[in-house]
């Protein structure tokens, strides 16, 4: 079942809220300032972020590399998107290195950095209530 944070009772002004990693006014800003936009966008980021934790998690265990790079590709766009950076910084080095074939950095980085989605997607999860 998808999130619709959109539909929620609840209609608190979003950029009241502090979500650690998330500049919620840069998410914003980058929705044209138009924060029920931004609670749409942030709806898709949660869906595809659970989604593409087990896209990637295939792709680890399968070795391909091409379809790592371009999950974590999608993944930093749309984290610099909502204002994760950190995420998107996290996502961008991991994008290289599948570039690259930098398995090593991969497996060093891959699964911290799917932690921190994860949090991130729980936080957002939160949004919904």
């Amino acid at each position: 079942m998808e999130a619709r944070f959109a539909d929620c009772a609840n209609k608190e002004s979003i950029q009241t809220l502090s979500i650690d990693g998330l500049d919620i006014k840069k998410g914003i800003a980058n929705s044209g300032g138009k924060e029920e936009l931004y609670r749409e966008i942030l709806y898709a980021f949660y869906n595809d972020g659970l989604q593409k934790i087990d896209e990637i998690k295939e792709c680890i265990a399968s070795g391909n590399m091409n379809d790592y790079s371009f999950y974590v590709h999608a993944l930093k766009s749309a984290a610099a998107n909502i204002g994760a950076g950190r995420l998107a910084e996290a996502a961008k080095s991991l994008e290289a290195a599948g570039d690259s074939g930098d398995t090593n950095y991969i497996q060093t980085n891959n699964e911290g950095f799917l932690a921190d989605l994860k949090v991130l997607l729980n936080e957002i999860s939160r949004l919904k209530r």
